[in-house]
């Protein structure tokens, strides 16, 4: 039977911060841990996800500098982009 275990992180921004603003607040939390966390992706599954709710197509530009911190950590990028409209929130 397949185990499943995760680190759900909060930037500490606003929820509407920019999303490149939540990203590098978020990989600066678990910068200390980079060596641990690039370790672990040699044997395990590492993914940085983000989840986006919008009433609207937001902006989800990611520079090479967040690119690259991701990388560095043998993590997969994955973005969820979920819409609602204000009824939903």
């Amino acid at each position: 039977m397949a185990k499943f275990n995760a680190w759900i992180l909060n930037s500490g921004l606003p929820k509407d911060a920019p999303i490149e603003a939540q990203v590098a607040a978020l990989l600066e939390k678990v910068r200390p841990l980079a060596k641990e966390i690039l370790q672990m992706s040699a044997t395990e599954t590492v993914d940085f996800s983000c989840v986006i709710y919008s009433e609207a197509e937001p902006p989800t530009y990611f520079d090479n500098k967040a690119l690259s911190a991701i990388a560095s950590l043998g993590a997969n990028l994955d973005v969820d982009l979920y819409f609602q409209t204000t009824e939903d929130v």
